[in-house]
C-alpha cells in the first residue's frame, strides 16, 4: 500500500484541483468559441441582373433577397447592390467573380419544362417574374448543396407555393459548411465550381 505524507497528499490534492479547473476552463472556453462560430453569419455577395423584358423589378429582387436572408438567418447574409440589365442572350456569358449571379427572368426553362427558379450548377441562379417570395431562398439552398425534399413545410420542398417554410438544423449546418468552402475559394475557382464539388 502506498503511504503518503500529509505534505505529499496536500500537493497531490492541489495539483488535482488545478488540473480539474484547467480542464473545466478549456471545455467551457471551447464551447464558447464553437457557439460564437456557429452563430457567425457568412456574408455572400450577390450580383443581381434583370433580363430585358422579363417584368422583374428591383423591388421584387430585393424582396426575394430579404426573404432568403430571413430563411437562412442562422447561416448567411446575402449582400446586394443595384441590379444591372442584360439581354436574355447574355445570361450564359454574364459572370461576376466572387459572387452569386442572380437573374430575374420571364421564364426558366429546363429539361422537364418551365420552373419558377433554377440553380444551374453554381453558374447562376434564375428566378422568374411570377415566382413566389421563397423561390430565391430555395435556390440558395441548392447553391450550397441541399437537395429537394418531400416535406411540404420545408424550404427545400420542390413545389412550395404558400405558407411560411421552415428549415432544419442539419440543413443550416450544410449551408454553413458549404458556404465556408465556397468563401475560401478564389474568384477564379468559384467561376468553375459546380454543386457536386462539395
Amino acid at each position: 500500500m502506498l503511504k503518503l505524507s500529509i505534505k505529499q497528499a496536500i500537493v497531490l490534492c492541489v495539483a488535482f484541483l488545478l488540473l480539474t479547473s484547467f480542464a473545466v476552463y478549456m471545455t467551457s472556453n471551447s464551447t464558447l468559441v464553437k457557439a460564437e462560430e456557429s452563430t457567425q453569419h457568412k456574408r455572400i455577395k450577390l450580383s443581381k441582373h434583370i433580363v430585358n423584358g422579363s417584368g422583374v423589378t428591383q423591388e421584387q429582387i430585393e424582396s426575394w433577397i430579404a426573404k432568403a436572408n430571413e430563411i437562412w438567418n442562422c447561416s448567411l447574409i446575402l449582400e446586394d447592390g443595384t441590379p444591372d440589365t442584360v439581354n436574355e442572350t447574355d445570361i450564359n456569358k454574364t459572370r461576376t467573380p466572387g459572387a452569386i449571379d442572380v437573374f430575374g427572368v420571364s421564364k426558366t426553362r429546363g429539361e422537364a419544362g418551365n420552373y419558377y427558379g433554377a440553380c444551374w450548377d453554381q453558374q447562376r441562379i434564375e428566378v422568374c417574374q411570377d415566382a413566389n417570395e421563397f423561390t430565391l431562398a430555395h435556390e440558395i439552398g441548392h447553391w450550397f448543396g441541399l437537395p429537394d425534399v418531400d416535406n411540404a413545410s420545408n424550404i427545400m420542398h420542390y413545389t412550395r407555393k404558400t405558407g411560411s417554410p421552415d428549415n432544419t438544423d442539419a440543413q443550416q449546418q450544410v449551408v454553413r459548411a458549404n458556404c465556408s468552402l465556397w468563401l475560401n475559394k478564389t474568384a477564379a475557382e468559384k467561376l468553375g465550381m459546380a454543386v457536386h464539388a462539395f
